[in-house]
C-alpha cells in the first residue's frame, strides 16, 4: 500500500485494533523517513506522533498481523533532531 497521509494520520491514537498504517511502514523511506532528515520533516510527513520523547518519536501501528503483540514505528533521534534510525517493533 502506497504511502497516504491522510490515512495515516485518521490512525492515529490507534493502539491495539487493525490499523492502516503498517501496511504503509515500508513505504516511509520513499516518503522522505530517512536517516538524516529533520524532526521536524518527520512531523510535517507523519503528523504528530502517537508518544514522544527527547530523543524518539513512536507512531502506533496496531495489532500485529502475526500475532496478538502491538507494533509501533519507532524514530530515534541524534542531539541535532535529525532522523538516527527508524524501526517497527513489537510490544
Amino acid at each position: 500500500m502506497p504511502f497516504d497521509r491522510a490515512a495515516w494520520a485518521a490512525e492515529r491514537g490507534n493502539y491495539d485494533g487493525e490499523s492502516r498504517r503498517g501496511a504503509m511502514v515500508l513505504q516511509l523511506g520513499g516518503a522522505g523517513i530517512v536517516t538524516g532528515a529533520s524532526r521536524k520533516a518527520v512531523h510535517t510527513l507523519l503528523g504528530n506522533p502517537d508518544s514522544t520523547g527527547s530523543a524518539a518519536d513512536i507512531y502506533y501501528l496496531g495489532r500485529s498481523a502475526t500475532g496478538p503483540s502491538f507494533e509501533i514505528y519507532r524514530i530515534d533521534y541524534d542531539a541535532a533532531d535529525k532522523v538516527q534510525s527508524a524501526q517497527i517493533r513489537r510490544g
